[in-house]
């Protein structure tokens, strides 16, 4: 934690450059100090008018200190307004402190609740404030803090989380302006580039310390701040502020002041200039004469390209400017060798290739690691993951599939209205069998009977017509159990095998003759008797006796 005495936040006055109108201040015109205080990875604005304060955000408890530092430095002993932009730790967990040491006249913060301990120890800080009024500003409200107009623009309300809802603020004095944007991502910046509000500023607070999501190409060409300061620790372990972040605010030529460079930072705002000091100097006379070459790899992934960026940044004010940068093609799904096995008692391991979105195939090992599950070798489906590695990042998972292992039919008969299939038993990963059958040799409008015991191989098909070629098949079915879910896995269809013409029975009430003289009068052709004569019933009824063969 770094601590700014009295010493320190006054000397700022005397480190003062003069940017834009060099005009004399003037005491009639309007005007304002705002106080952007060190608080290594947190926040905590201070912002003054006629005599008038408030304090945006007051860093984490271990910044408690650097915040009273500064306002004891100003002769500061009541704070008009104490505003807590979102309940993330790294704005309200020194605040607790402030409310302790000084007196506060209103609290303002956003809607949004959370469990923690510091978000209960901030509520607990605002009830002991005696006299003190809370509330939750709303979207448009206004109100003074001396000679400047505060005006909500976001309020937070149905936010999907902390940082997107964070109080934006407004703050005018005279022709000039702040803005105070709190930790708000892109989504909430394009809300309010679409709401029409007036986002045109002077001074913008960086969104959530310079991150890659927040300060949006669109919502910058709207605000078009002349002086973005960033509230941010040197080193941090989130990159803060990014390259992406600092790229578009030099595109709308933003002048950049870093607290993890500069220390607090102080501007004097009127309506003549903006003069900005620092506790190390200042960013607007920086030369940028010492640079260091700095590569960002942002992974290609299976959603979109990626990029291998190197920028020359000024290690005295952090300015970025793009060296070179180069795409790095997204990747395309990858592809196993072979999707389906068949049982066969072994560990199936198909290989996987990954290739990008131009062609160009991955190095196993280098660009990815494939992840294999354990016991793929029983019937079910098994997926294998895919994760990226290097200048790619992401994984994938694609499924193979292994079948149980088929059978085949030994023997089809017909008989009347009916047929009889037999198969060899397979009860290797095998719960049951389907057999299908149909007149047409392609099975259209086949029909399927299920055998669920893998120890049966025998199966009769009654209920068929009479004088009908029948094609018939059969397969293999593994029901695997996956929680309460069961799927089954069926084989291949063995090699489909025919009855020939079904025995016809003859007509219910009619008769085949055999004459005395042993000759065959027979009403229907079916019977395999020699020599049959075709004839009608009535001639066959003449004296003659059944046919034992074929007759009912």
């Amino acid at each position: 934690m770094k601590k700014f005495g009295s010493i320190i936040c006054s000397a700022l006055l005397l480190l003062g450059l003069t940017v834009g109108s060099s005009a004399v201040v003037n005491g009639a015109q309007p005007s304002m100090t705002v106080t952007f205080i060190d608080c290594d990875q947190g926040d905590s604005i201070l912002v003054e008018s006629n005599g008038h304060r408030m304090l945006v955000d007051g860093g984490k408890a271990v910044h408690a200190q650097a915040v009273e530092d500064c306002l004891r430095s100003k002769s500061i002993s009541t704070l008009d307004y104490v505003v807590a932009s979102h309940p993330d730790e790294d704005h309200i967990g020194g605040l607790p402190q402030i409310y302790n040491r000084f007196q506060v006249n209103y609290s303002y913060y956003s809607p949004y609740k959370t469990n923690t301990k510091c978000y209960k120890n901030y509520l607990s800080a605002i009830k002991s404030e005696p006299g003190s009024k809370a509330a939750n500003p709303t979207a448009n409200s206004r109100f003074q803090v001396g000679g400047t107009t505060v005006q909500v623009l976001s309020d937070g309300t149905g936010a999907e989380n902390a940082n997107d809802a964070s109080l934006v603020l407004k703050v005018q004095c005279g022709n000039r302006s702040l803005l105070l944007t709190g930790d708000i991502s892109s989504t909430v910046e394009q809300s309010l580039v679409n709401s029409g509000a007036d986002l045109q500023t002077d001074i913008l607070k960086v969104a959530h310390h310079g991150s890659a999501g927040s300060s949006s190409a669109s919502f910058l060409a709207e605000a078009a701040p002349k002086y973005a300061a960033i509230s941010v620790g040197a080193g941090n372990s989130y990159g803060h502020p990014t390259a992406q972040a600092l790229q578009r605010l030099q595109a709308v030529k933003a002048k950049i002041y870093r607290t993890d460079q500069m220390g607090t930072i102080q501007m004097q705002v009127q309506n003549s200039g903006i003069q900005a000091t620092t506790q190390k100097g200042s960013a607007a006379v920086c030369k940028h004469t010492t640079t260091k070459n700095v590569t960002k790899i942002t992974p290609a992934s299976f959603n979109g390209d990626g990029c291998v960026q190197t920028s020359a940044v000024c290690t005295a004010c952090g300015y970025t400017k793009v060296i070179s940068a180069a795409k790095i093609a997204k990747v395309s799904a990858p592809k196993l060798a072979k999707t389906v096995y068949t049982y066969n008692g072994k560990v199936q391991k198909p290989s996987v290739t990954v290739k990008d979105s131009t062609g160009k195939q991955l190095k196993s090992g280098a660009d990815y690691t494939v992840n294999y599950p354990k016991g793929h070798k029983a019937v079910g489906r098994y997926g294998v993951q895919v994760k990226l590695k290097g200048k790619y990042k992401g994984s994938r998972t694609v499924y193979f599939t292994v079948k149980p292992k088929g059978t085949s039919i030994s023997k089809v008969t017909g008989g009347k209205k009916k047929i009889t299939v037999t198969w060899k038993k397979q009860t290797a990963q095998t719960t049951g069998y389907q057999i299908q059958y149909s007149t047409s040799s392609n099975f259209k409008n086949a029909k399927t009977v299920t055998v669920s015991k893998n120890s049966t191989t025998k199966k009769t098909i009654t209920g068929l017509k009479n004088g009908k070629k029948y094609y018939v098949r059969v397969r293999t079915y593994k029901t695997v159990k996956t929680g309460r879910k069961s799927t089954k896995y069926y084989s291949s269809w063995s090699k489909s095998k025919t009855t020939g013409t079904a025995k016809k029975s003859a007509p219910k009430g009619n008769t085949v003759y055999v004459s005395p003289t042993g000759k065959k009068y027979h009403y229907i052709k079916s019977c395999a008797g020699k020599h049959p004569i075709k004839t009608t019933l009535k001639e066959a009824k003449k004296n003659h006796t059944p046919c034992k063969k074929c007759a009912m």
